[in-house]
Formats: C-alpha cells, structure tokens, sequence
C-alpha cells in the first residue's frame, strides 16, 4: 500500500515513531525528521569545521547543537549554513550573533536591576556599568532558526530561546523538543518551565518579561 506518490506504510510508520521518540524525550534521527518536513539539508560537519568555526565565531558549540550538525547541516531558509565560509556570511552569522547584545545596550537604560548581579549602584551610570560587565562574560547565543536561539554552554538540555529585542520567551526545553514545537507543532508538549535550564543573564530576560 502507498501513501501519496513517495512513502510507503512502512516508512510512514517509522516516521511517526521517531516523532514519538523525540516527544518522549529520545534523540530524533534528524535526516529523517527534516525531510519528513520539507527541510533541506547537506552532510553533516567534519571535526576541522567545527574548529574552524569555532574558532572563528568566538564560542563552543552546546553539545546537543553539536550532534545534529555532526548528522545534517539544514539549509532551509532560516537557517544557518556554516558550512559557508565566505565574507558575506561569516559577517552575517557574526551580526546575528551580535544582535541580542546590542538590544541589551539599546534599552539598558530600561533594564530593572537583577539581584544575582549583586548589590545594587547607586547610580544609573553605575547600574549600565555593572550590566555591561554582565554582558560582555554572558554565554553567547547562537542563531538556529530565524530568531530562535541556543546559548553557548556545557552540559545537555540547554534551552531554544525565542528572541525580538529585549522580548525573549523559553521556545523549547532542548533542541529537539524545539525542532518538533517549531515544524510539528502539533504533536509538542507544553514547555514544563520548571525544568527550563537556567542561563547565565540570558535567563533574567525570559523571566522578568520584557
């Protein structure tokens, strides 16, 4: 029995059971998930692009980032091509990378202050002082999907952050789980925020709800 012009049951089937896998909190077999998505993709990174792109970038790739660019590289619009190397895109990958920090310093005259950054100045001047200090040793996040964002640190389970100015929302508890609320919305379940990974300033954002 086939199903449309290209899959058969079996393959159906199999599909679905890795969405189930993912919802369930199993890592997904991504060159399945993206083309069961329309999502185009290429080849997954060598070691030696991941090192070169790290070291141009400035920052580590969160492991679970890591491993789906180790499997695929999507090349869908939105997404980021780092196999590309050019001027162009290295200068625009950097400004995207940029860009939730200069929203912080557009607006840090708005920003309330933060216990976790210690005792409060006394003066605004201070305040912006001690949150540009904060910044500047913040994880840096890395583009996935148009806005959406993954910070730069260790360990698994490390959030999606949804980012538009200093408007920032948790979008995923893990990659996965954000690739499937992103492209199966659907089949997702609700972000058990409880659970959220905190990060480093970034967090603060999500929180306060700017």
């Amino acid at each position: 029995m086939r199903i449309g012009k290209r899959f058969y049951l079996p393959v159906f089937t199999f599909l679905l059971y890795n969405y189930e896998k993912v919802i369930y909190g199993v890592t997904m077999d991504y060159k399945i998930f993206f083309a069961a998505n329309g999502i185009s993709y290429t080849e997954g990174l060598s070691q030696n692009e991941f090192d070169e792109i790290e070291t141009i970038y400035g920052f580590s790739f969160p492991c679970e980032l890591r491993s789906m660019l180790s499997q695929v590289i999507p090349t869908s619009k939105g997404f980021i091509n780092w196999r590309d190397f050019s001027d162009d895109n290295i200068n625009r990958i950097k400004r995207l990378i940029e860009e939730p920090g200069i929203c912080v310093l557009d607006r840090i005259s708005d920003i309330e202050w933060n216990e976790e950054w210690g005792a409060e100045p006394a003066t605004q001047e201070q305040k912006e002082n001690v949150i540009q200090k904060n910044l500047s040793v913040a994880p840096k996040l890395v583009p996935v999907f148009f806005h959406r964002y993954i910070p730069a640190v260790e360990g698994d389970r490390v959030p999606i952050i949804s980012i538009s100015g200093l408007d920032m929302i948790y979008y995923g508890e893990t990659l996965d789980e954000y690739l499937v609320r992103e492209f199966r919305k659907s089949e997702a379940k609700p972000i058990c925020f409880k659970n959220v990974k905190k990060v480093p300033f970034w967090s603060y954002f999500v929180e306060e709800g700017y």
